[in-house]
């Protein structure tokens, strides 16, 4: 795959055979978008996944089976969306996730067993959406302070409405 260094878009969606991406995924440096949305056996992605650099936008909902998120996906720093709803066997989000300081969007909801999160994940500067419902597990300061965030980014996106 590293041969397709110009790539922009990759979408594997509902390739249900899929298990892993292979490590040269890492070298598609011009990836932009990936959706590996219901690639329920899905069980991992390769560290090189942090050599994506532009990537902005990783949607794996539904990848039932994804057990762990690569902390170098850290490394992506113009990730802006990143879906990991209904990952039904994800554990954890990553410590070094805090430093994906341009993510706006973090779907995190119907993940059944998530039970760590980092704590200033919900304090990162440009997220305006950040959902844990449907997550049991998750500490309940985790959850409560995500949704004084929606609530408190709602009231301020209606206040400027009427600016």
């Amino acid at each position: 795959m590293g041969d397709l260094k110009k790539l922009a878009k990759l979408s594997l969606r509902e390739l249900k055979s899929l298990t892993e991406l292979p490590e040269s995924i890492g070298g598609c440096h011009s990836l932009v978008e990936m959706n590996l949305l219901k690639c329920i056996s899905l069980k991992h992605l390769p560290a090189s996944i942090g050599n994506l650099h532009l990537l902005e936008d990783l949607c794996l909902g539904k990848c039932k089976t994804l057990g762990t998120l690569p902390e170098e996906l850290a490394n992506c720093k113009k990730l802006v969306l990143l879906n990991v709803s209904d990952c039904a066997a994800l554990q954890s989000i990553p410590d070094r996730f805090v430093e994906l300081t341009n993510l706006r969007e973090l779907d995190c909801s119907n993940c059944v067993v998530l039970k760590t999160v980092p704590l200033g994940i919900v304090d990162l500067p440009k997220l305006v959406v950040c959902d844990f419902t449907g997550c049991p597990y998750l500490e309940d300061d985790v959850v409560s302070r995500s949704d004084r965030l929606q609530r408190s980014r709602k009231r301020r996106s209606t206040s400027e409405t009427y600016i």
